[in-house]
């Protein structure tokens, strides 16, 4: 390739060739504009975006295809907007990204998804400016949650029926309740669930009586009627025999008294 004054003497017109960022393109016809003085080809990517380019930039191969956003290794849609990174909700959407695209992800986001619609920058933008409590002037405060509609259809992803805008002061305390909402319910009064064990807990007159701890909720109902016979009524006493004997616990439950 011979230059002149660092111009390439190439004539590019009809080449399909591979950009730096891995996207393919064909050099449709060199033009009659000019810029800077120099002719210019129009270039069409697969993607559809065109654009005109001089030689110069041929030369190079310094060429960006608008038709796709890289991110994470990953192709995805294109944006409208000339400069995309600047938008005001673009950090909101590379977040969602981070924590639903890259594979090695916070583990409470293992499970959460993304709609394919939102893959498209352009797309999110259209619906995050209609999701509830959407506030142009609150921007650098509110966050994009989830879990809040989510929760309500089943259903842990990033989607315009499942988001809305919050605080995160908001998401931790709705988190807190929805935490607890979780927690497993035992069919044994007195029994309860916390970090993952069942705590058999009593108050009688007043006060609180701490009994045990244990894996299992009927391990710790048993402790309730060994210490407090009379807590439970007479359904609820037949009920954890009945679920001893079954699970063969039959050595747990308390003796009974003999009649002089």
């Amino acid at each position: 390739m011979s230059t002149s004054k660092g111009v390439p003497k190439t004539d590019y017109t009809g080449m399909r060739r591979q950009s730096r960022g891995g996207n393919w393109y064909t050099v449709q016809e060199r033009t009659i504009q000019r810029k800077y003085g120099h002719l210019l080809y129009r270039i069409v990517f697969d993607s559809g975006y065109e654009t005109l380019v001089t030689a110069i930039d041929l030369h190079r191969n310094k060429i960006r295809d608008r038709g796709y956003i890289r991110f994470h290794g990953q192709n995805l849609p294109g944006s409208r907007f000339k400069n995309y990174t600047h938008h005001p909700l673009y950090s909101k959407w590379t977040g969602i990204l981070d924590r639903t695209l890259v594979p090695q992800r916070p583990k409470y986001y293992e499970d959460v998804t993304l709609c394919k619609r939102w893959l498209s920058f352009d797309s999110f933008v259209e619906d995050a400016v209609k999701l509830p409590g959407y506030d142009p002037d609150r921007m650098a405060e509110l966050t994009i949650d989830k879990d809040m509609f989510g929760s309500r259809v089943g259903r842990r992803e990033y989607a315009p029926d499942t988001c809305c805008w919050l605080t995160p002061a908001e998401q931790v305390i709705y988190r807190r309740r929805l935490a607890k909402t979780k927690a497993p319910q035992c069919p044994y009064r007195g029994v309860h669930y916390t970090d993952g064990f069942w705590l058999a807990r009593v108050q009688i007159d007043g006060e609180r009586d701490l009994l045990d701890c244990a894996r299992d909720p009927l391990w710790a109902a048993l402790q309730i009627l060994t210490r407090y016979p009379s807590y439970y009524n007479q359904e609820e006493r037949c009920r954890v025999e009945t679920d001893a004997r079954k699970a063969g616990m039959e050595q747990l439950l308390p003796k009974p008294k003999r009649i002089a």
